[in-house]
């Protein structure tokens, strides 16, 4: 209506803000314009207000898990409380891009500082906010030893690293053991694997085998005899034979405070009496064995007296 050409006057409840037939804003609060037309006959049109209410800013009131500490591999269920806005719904979006929901499930190795940004579909001013999940770490090494290598029968005190609620051992032997840090003993030579299955306090299982871990070395044979067991101060050495096996080092003891290296020694008794004779057989990697004999040395009257 009107005559041609026409001026155009856009104005708020505080000035004129534009003289454009075409009025863009941003407003940082509720605000109400009005538009005034005057054609080329100065006659004028206003025309009804037009109010733009601005939505709130967005906000993040609360991130909550249910797990703030989780087991490596496993789920934290994460919640997300959102106000503000134009009230929903609204987009969650985490650190590698990926858009969830509320709640969603995160699975981690390591512990994340996972962040969280909130957006509507109306261009509000995104927000975030984040929470740390903590994820008990894998161990490396999940126990140690006393020992690695010895000879049997050889004891070992195993360790483990972590705090543990339970745990089950496997030796290697076939043998087992529940105990939070067992001993176990190894009867016989051989390399044996190590086995640990833990759960810790927060209930991860954690799991680990130690190939060839204990190294049990064959224990020697310590054997021998004597000739004679029995004799007199006249004829008072004694022969001693050696019977042992998987022995390079013979440490012999004659119970007079004597001693000998040799393999297969002689020994002359000064006394009578009897003689506690103890032979240690030691093998090329230190293992031991312990034989003992007694010898009788008597009086010679006592050795050749008459019968009648």
């Amino acid at each position: 209506g009107g005559t041609p050409f026409y001026t155009y006057m856009w104005a708020n409840q505080d000035s004129v803000v534009s003289y454009s037939n075409i009025l863009t804003v941003t407003p940082t609060v509720n605000s109400t314009y009005t538009l005034t037309v005057t054609d080329a006959n100065n006659c004028t049109a206003v025309s009804q207000p037009v109010t733009i209410t601005l939505n709130p800013p967005l906000n993040i009131r609360a991130v909550t898990t249910s797990y703030d500490t989780i087991c490596p591999g496993t789920g934290a269920i994460i919640n997300v409380e959102a106000e503000g806005g134009n009230g929903g719904p609204y987009t969650l979006t985490i650190d590698d891009g990926s858009i969830v929901p509320a709640p969603f499930t995160i699975t981690l190795d390591t512990t994340t500082m996972v962040h969280i940004t909130l957006s509507d579909m109306c261009g509000t001013t995104p927000v975030s906010d984040s929470i740390l999940i903590n994820v008990r770490p894998n161990p490396d090494t999940l126990f140690t030893t006393s020992e690695i290598a010895g000879c049997a029968p050889f004891s070992v005190r195993f360790m483990p690293f972590h705090t543990a609620d339970q745990t089950l051992w496997e030796f290697g032997d076939y043998g087992f053991s529940d105990a939070l840090s067992p001993t176990h003993i190894y009867k016989d030579e051989g390399t044996y694997s190590v086995s640990l299955e833990l759960v810790d306090i927060f209930g991860c299982h954690f799991y680990k085998t130690y190939n060839n871990l204990i190294t049990v070395y064959p224990k020697p044979k310590a054997m021998f005899e004597t000739d004679p067991q029995l004799t007199g101060m006249l004829d008072s050495e004694i022969e001693f034979i050696n019977y042992s096996t998987g022995a390079e080092r013979y440490y012999w003891f004659f119970g007079d405070n004597d001693s000998s290296l040799f393999e297969n020694p002689r020994h002359t008794y000064r006394r009578i009496g009897e003689f506690e004779v103890m032979l240690v057989a030691e093998s090329d990697l230190y293992c031991r064995d312990t034989s003992i004999r007694n010898v009788t040395i008597q009086n010679e009257f006592a050795f050749y007296a008459p019968t009648s």
